[in-house]
């Protein structure tokens, strides 16, 4: 994944910097084309030869441009000689390598202020006293020896100056997960491993994806959910990851395919002025509300057509979901069991005829 990234500098914190990953498709065989190359950065990820192993660290491994290797326990490599050990446990791995990764980019940060785009950062003026080095200073250095020093940062330190990360994964441990992988790495997102290898469900989704956004939701998720206050414990991250196992989906959280992010990158992207909207609603007066909010005072730039529909037939909904000339659909209404329209719900099982 990692040989998308062009730059060994902290520079590759940039987002315009890191290319999108190269995509993985499932066949028989290992087939790589011969464009690219494994970088040799100094830095290897060491994983058990599992999935779940694999999935947790591979957005960690793709911004490190690391080469990943498979061992009796998981760690990271340095050509230093050091070697950092991780749990073998699989959620305290996850939260010890989303902590790495996370203290680590957030450092690139500050690193990179005198670099191609020199820039003050509010950020290195509250945390650069508590730093043991001069960030600036590292910029200029092997990936190891960069790494060595981030090491002895206690992520307490950063830890509340870090940046909201818009997507974090929870994927299933199995081979179709891999194809979400490229497009997980490509926003950095923490990914998580949960449910069945074998679902009972034929339709069962293989991975779902949450935001810090609907954090509060998903405090709910799960039976170890506890209130704050004397006494009580705060739920951890881990405790708070919603499975794909999960009927329904809980909400906050939505399901992620391969197919829909290719979707994405196979579409041509509308001019401005030219978006088409479709909004669905089960309520007649919400969807007044909303139409009303689009085009008043005056009509939202950037949108070419609008159409927001109130208690929508099955028909109807199954033509606005099918239209290949909308953007975006956005649905309202209830979808615990289907899309309910005014006749009835609508099951989205096995459609493929979405936009």
């Amino acid at each position: 994944l990692g040989s998308s990234i062009k730059e060994f500098s902290p520079e590759r914190s940039w987002p315009t910097l890191r290319g999108y990953p190269p995509r993985i498709e499932r066949g028989d065989s290992l087939d790589v084309p011969s464009p690219l190359s494994v970088p040799d950065t100094g830095v290897e990820v060491v994983v058990r030869p599992t999935y779940a192993d694999v999935y947790r660290l591979s957005t960690l491994s793709y911004y490190l441009r690391a080469r990943m290797v498979t061992g009796d326990a998981p760690a990271i490599r340095l050509d230093t000689g050091y070697e950092e050990r991780l749990p073998i446990e699989g959620e305290a791995l996850e939260e010890r390598v989303t902590e790495l990764f996370r203290t680590w980019f957030f450092l690139d940060t500050l690193a990179r202020t005198e670099g191609y785009v020199p820039s003050d950062r509010y950020e290195y003026d509250a945390v650069g006293p508590d730093l043991p080095f001069y960030p600036p200073n590292l910029a200029d250095q092997s990936m190891s020896e960069r790494l060595m020093e981030y090491l002895e940062v206690d992520p307490e330190t950063v830890e509340p100056h870090l940046p909201a990360w818009p997507t974090e994964a929870v994927l299933r441990p199995v081979s179709a997960s891999a194809e979400l992988l490229p497009h997980l790495a490509h926003v950095l997102a923490p990914v998580r491993v949960r449910g069945d290898a074998d679902p009972s469900a034929s339709d069962a989704p293989v991975g779902i994806a949450t935001s810090p956004q609907a954090a509060a939701d998903l405090s709910a998720f799960g039976p170890s959910n506890t209130s704050s206050g004397p006494g009580k414990t705060a739920p951890s991250r881990s405790s708070r990851v919603p499975s794909p196992d999960a009927d329904p989906i809980p909400a906050g959280a939505s399901v992620i395919s391969p197919d829909a992010y290719e979707n994405r990158l196979r579409r041509q992207i509308p001019e401005r002025g030219t978006l088409s909207v479709a909004f669905l609603f089960e309520d007649e007066k919400r969807a007044r509300s909303v139409r009303r909010s689009m085009v008043e005072p005056a009509e939202l730039d950037g949108i070419g057509s609008l159409d927001v529909i109130g208690s929508p037939s099955r028909d109807a909904v199954v033509e606005t979901l099918s239209d290949p000339d909308l953007d975006i659909v956005f649905c309202g209404a209830s979808v615990t069991a289907g899309i309910t329209g005014a006749d009835g719900s609508l099951r989205l099982n096995g459609r493929d005829e979405a936009p």
